[in-house]
């Protein structure tokens, strides 16, 4: 038989073998570069990989934890095949790795850039990498600094196995006249750019190296003793306990270590570092440690900024409902047999507030509202914003019920009392609640939950000043519960489906498109009725799911149509704050339908007065906005029942209005209903935007909207929910015939 012949692919087989690198070992010297990497370009992920006929193999990797995968999975196969960069921005709309486990599935990933790493004979062995679990732009400033790093790299590991990592010799500051190459070279400017420094430890007879970034980190003087001995000394008493601990488990049982640190320069001020070292084996038995300090002084001050941020309420500046919780659960985890009460204030009117004075005035009423609560606090008490519109309150222990309430009318009566908005008092209306540990609740879910309840108790019963929770309250939880028991089952057996009701041009009866209307299909076929599952949908996490699948299946469904008959209807999606927030369904929604050649005006989001409302703008009101900068449109449903807010709601970015079906409902009953109808579409035409009236029911109903100038209809009349294939049959025929449907005119009867 003919020997197989050498294909370029054994070649490089051949050639990364021979720099024997393929195993799970780290490296320091690649970690520090790729750290580098990571910090130059502002990504969240880096890597230096070796790809072998079967794996991927990490030599260096920040910001996941994996050593390696399988060669059919890596992105970075793909990098080797050519000596270019590869660049992709959203690996999510890349057919090559659309299907990617990693890209679909955990990490996420979704930015991606590499750059070959060649050996000296030119066989592309592995990658430098940078990774993003967002998408982003990668320019070419961002790529060629990516293959300076790759050039490094191969200068790097060409050198390894030719005595142990020499390439970085020449850098040392122990008296050694250096070689001056150009790998040295660029390593010296990484160092004084970063603010890093490389040292060794030679575990044979207790030398020490430095680096020159080292040596400047630590801002050594000339005269001083320049060895590892004299930097650690820099350090206080319980840091240098902690090195010398690692320092000891590196050379003892190899532990790689990697740890935050600081310690007080030659000119007295403290700086925090970032110390990294491995226990490396080198030509005849000898061994030393090798690592990387890097100053992250500004990090960290960058980090306490950020932990505030984080853990405070940007209005108010008292602990947000994450920090809040967290505390709660320290205060439980510390004390659990002492009792103590969670006072809630909630303010219902604040979307009032916002409607009418502006988002500047309710954030000035937050602030007021946070300083009376705030010199109320006695010591040891806690202060949060637990939600868009309450606060609450952790007490030192756990007074009598006749105090706490004394203590609650107080705040409620001071809080009317000194909270202005525009200059002058307004009764804001706050309410209160009280939940006490452990009685009504022996977790931090369940007595949040115990307050926020008795909180919406108290909303309800405008008598009602100070509620304590009562057991009788849970019987609404448990509906709830019962609720996303219900649905959850649904959407883990993938039962959650849409319905689409067609919404109807008045003028002449075509079928303009349809809402998608989520239901749940029974284990039996049928489908159960909204109220089975409705209450469910008020938790943001299950909200969430539901609406990551109504937008897969409404996107599908619109290519099926499109492929299957050529028809190409508008259909409205509704979507919850959760979704319009960040990790909602709305981040990939531009992209799927560019993956399915969907125009975004196809598309309509619909979102209710509450969702636009009750919102920071920095959330929601951001995301809708750049939605609709893209194409796709915007639709307010259940429209009308914040009446008093028209004209502030419809300068908002909307293309549609929805009148509620309250009031198209009872347009022959109740006047009140026929003149908000009315000025709805008056307004709505005047700005140019469409109207669809919801819950047409009765032909009179349809003829009264027809009148006033309603340009669209939906409602049982004109067609109920249906099912994809009816949906598809209707859109064939293209309309419905008004006529049949006729009545008396309005104006005929007197209305």
């Amino acid at each position: 038989m003919e020997p197989r012949a050498v294909s370029i692919e054994d070649l490089r087989l051949g050639a990364l073998r021979r720099l024997e690198l393929l195993n799970d070992d780290a490296d320091a010297d690649l970690d520090f570069l790729v750290t580098c990497l990571t910090q130059r370009l502002g990504f969240p992920v880096g890597y230096v990989s070796l790809i072998d006929e079967h794996f991927q193999w990490f030599k260096a990797i920040q910001g996941l934890e994996v050593a390696r995968t399988p060669r059919e999975t890596a992105l970075c196969d793909h990098t080797i095949r050519d000596d270019v960069p590869l660049v992709v921005e959203n690996a999510l709309q890349d057919p090559r790795f659309d299907t990617n486990p990693f890209v679909v599935g955990a990490p996420y990933l979704r930015a991606y850039a590499g750059a070959p790493v060649r050996t000296m004979d030119g066989y592309r062995i592995g990658t430098v990498c940078v990774a993003d679990f967002q998408p982003r732009t990668i320019g070419d400033a961002d790529t060629a600094i990516l293959c300076r790093f790759a050039s490094l790299v191969e200068r790097l590991i060409s050198r390894i196995p030719e005595g142990g990592r020499k390439a970085g010799a020449a850098a040392w500051a122990d008296g050694v006249p250096p070689r001056h190459d150009g790998t040295v070279d660029q390593i010296r400017r990484l160092e004084r750019t970063l603010s890093a420094g490389h040292w060794e430890l030679d575990l044979s007879n207790g030398t020490s190296r430095l680096s020159q970034g080292a040596i400047d980190l630590h801002r050594l003087p000339e005269a001083a003793s320049r060895t590892l001995r004299s930097v650690v000394a820099r350090y206080p008493e319980s840091e240098r306990r902690r090195i010398a601990e690692a320092v000891r488990l590196a050379r003892d049982v190899g532990r790689p270590f990697d740890m935050k640190s600081f310690f007080i320069d030659a000119v007295g001020q403290s700086r925090q570092v970032r110390v990294r070292g491995e226990r490396i084996s080198g030509a005849e038995g000898s061994a030393r440690i090798a690592g990387v300090v890097h100053d992250v002084s500004g990090v960290h001050e960058t980090e306490i900024r950020l932990n505030s941020a984080i853990n405070a309420d940007p209005v108010t500046r008292v602990s947000n409902s994450q920090a809040f919780e967290r505390n709660l659960a320290d205060r439980i985890a510390g004390a659990p047999d002492e009792p103590f009460a969670l006072i809630s204030i909630g303010i219902p009117d604040i979307v009032t507030v916002r409607q009418s004075h502006g988002l500047s005035q309710m954030d000035t009423m937050l602030r007021d509202v946070a300083t009376v609560l705030r010199t109320d606090l006695l010591d040891g008490e806690m202060l949060g914003r637990t939600s868009y519109e309450a606060f609450s309150v952790v007490t030192a222990t756990g007074d009598s019920a006749d105090s706490i309430r004394e203590r609650c009318q107080r705040l409620l009566t001071r809080l009317n009392v000194e909270v202005a908005v525009l200059q002058r008092r307004l009764d804001i209306n706050p309410e209160c609640s009280v939940a006490i540990y452990p009685k009504d609740g022996a977790t931090v879910d369940r007595l949040l939950r115990s307050s926020d309840l008795a909180l919406r108790v108290a909303y309800d019963d405008p008598h009602a000043d100070v509620v304590f929770f009562s057991p009788l309250m849970r019987d609404r939880f448990e509906v709830r519960e019962n609720a996303t028991d219900f649905l959850q089952s649904a959407v883990d057996e993938q039962r959650v489906v849409p319905l689409y009701q067609p919404i109807i041009r008045l003028s002449d009866g075509q079928i303009s498109g349809f809402e998608a209307l989520v239901r749940v299909r029974l284990p039996d076929g049928s489908l159960s009725d909204p109220p089975q599952f409705w209450p469910a949908l008020m938790d943001a996490n299950m909200s969430r799911q539901v609406g990551f699948i109504m937008r897969d299946a409404v996107i599908r469904q619109m290519a099926a149509w499109r492929d299957r008959f050529g028809l190409t209807p508008d259909v409205s999606l509704n979507a919850a704050w959760s979704d319009l927030s960040n990790g909602g369904m709305h981040a990939d929604l531009i992209g799927m339908l560019a993956v399915r050649n969907l125009a975004p005006g196809q598309l309509k989001i619909e979102v209710t007065e509450n969702v636009m409302l009750s919102e920071p703008a920095t959330s929601v009101d951001a995301n809708l906005k750049s939605l609709r900068a893209r194409g796709v449109r915007i639709s307010l449903d259940d429209f009308g029942t914040g009446y008093g807010s028209l004209i502030s709601l419809l300068s908002l970015p909307t293309d549609e209005v929805k009148i509620d079906r309250n009031f198209v409902g009872t347009v022959m009953e109740r006047a009140a209903s026929r003149a908000i109808t009315g000025s709805i579409i008056e307004l709505a035409a005047k700005m140019g935007i469409t109207t669809v009236s919801e819950g047409i029911e009765t032909a009179a109903q349809l003829a009264f909207v027809r009148e006033r100038g309603s340009t669209h209809g939906q409602g049982f009349l004109l067609g109920s929910p249906m099912p994809e294939g009816e949906a598809a049959t209707l859109l064939q025929k293209g309309h419905v015939d008004l006529d049949a449907h006729s009545d008396l005119s309005p104006s005929a009867k007197g209305l």
